[in-house]
């Protein structure tokens, strides 16, 4: 099972094509990979005695940043279930909390970066490079996407088995302004030494390929979900400051006031 890395500009195509992954899996092969997870668990069930349940639908895995759904008929809808990659990882008896995930599962995890930050890879969890390292023995289908391929930890891109550019994204409207169909235009690179070999010489290490989709992508996940980031909490509202003089910003209240200092505030470095 592959490790697959998207990467690209923002507005390339990324997060739709992970949705067009998830469609495919769901659609081509789910009833495969839910008799195929069912198989395995029952397995490890008799060998060790165990009574691990069984994925109820296909095992198709998306992180917070990414739900997704398919209409089923006509009233229905499958919605893979939800794990938040922060909590991936091997049973290390560390007494983190881990999500496990049955195997044969396929996972599509957008903004991977904020994960495997290659700037803070001397911290890099054991238990979440472990579960990358044996991710075959597991059989365990991963997509994750980011703006840029090098922010990434290194253990995790050597890994990867194939990593996808994208190139752009275009989308078919018709008359009344739906979508009818999207086409993704990428670069593939087999290996992270063609990647590297592309992004510092300039080589050309990698094949051409186009994706299509025909239908509306969009509908089946929120393309606009970042937005809920903008959107002030409970009990605050939007800022409309008026433009000041100094002597005027002197007398507001401290707190307003450094509103219109461009100096650098103590706590704006680190996440607290």
């Amino acid at each position: 099972m592959p490790l697959i890395l998207v990467v690209g500009n923002k507005g390339t195509g990324k997060t739709s094509y992970l949705a067009y992954q998830g469609y495919k899996a769901y659609f081509e092969r789910g009833e495969f990979l839910k008799w195929y997870s069912k198989e395995l668990i029952t397995q490890i069930n008799k060998e060790r005695g165990l009574n691990l349940t069984p994925p109820a639908n296909a095992p198709i895995f998306v992180s917070p940043k990414l739900r997704l759904s398919f209409p089923v008929g006509w009233y229905e809808r499958f919605k893979p279930y939800m794990v938040n990659p922060y909590y991936i990882g091997t049973n290390d008896d560390c007494g983190k909390p881990i999500m496990f995930t049955p195997p044969g599962s396929v996972y599509l995890v957008p903004e991977l970066q904020r994960v495997l930050d290659s700037r803070k890879s001397i911290t890099f969890p054991v238990r979440l490079s472990q579960w990358f390292e044996e991710s075959r023995q597991w059989d365990i289908e991963f997509w994750g996407d980011g703006q840029r391929g090098h922010l990434m930890d290194l253990n995790f891109r050597e890994l990867t088995d194939k990593i996808i550019e994208m190139q752009g994204v275009e989308n078919k409207i018709d008359i009344i302004g739906r979508v009818e169909r999207t086409v993704w235009n990428c670069r593939v690179f087999d290996s992270l030494r063609a990647y590297d070999a592309y992004i510092k010489k300039g080589d050309r290490t990698y094949n051409e390929m186009t994706d299509v989709f025909y239908g509306n992508i969009y509908e089946f996940y929120d393309s606009k979900e970042c937005k809920t980031d903008f959107i002030p909490p409970a009990g605050q509202d939007f800022k409309y400051l008026k433009q000041l003089s100094r002597d005027e910003i002197l007398k507001l209240p401290e707190a307003e006031a450094n509103l219109y200092s461009m100096d650098e505030p103590k706590w704006f470095r680190g996440a607290k």
